[in-house]
């Protein structure tokens, strides 16, 4: 099992979802310590249907995305 890291909404107890995304991911890769069993997603700078059609062409499982500028909801 490995572990992806893909968004953080809390950071020592300051709620941080106001953020934008790509802050909150600077913050992850800040505090997270990565391995071989811990490691945080990239963001890839494509569009959708590019990403849809790796997946299928993979025969991968799915895909977790979001807008980088959008704070979570």
């Amino acid at each position: 099992m490995i572990f992806f890291g893909f968004d953080l909404l809390i950071l020592g107890g300051r709620d941080v979802r106001t953020l934008p995304l790509s802050q909150r991911q600077c913050l992850l890769r800040d505090s997270l310590r990565t391995s071989d069993l811990v490691q945080v997603s990239e963001i890839f700078h494509v569009q959708p249907s590019r990403v849809i059609a790796l997946v299928e062409e993979h025969r991968l499982e799915g895909v977790v995305a979001k807008r980088l500028n959008n704070m979570a909801q």
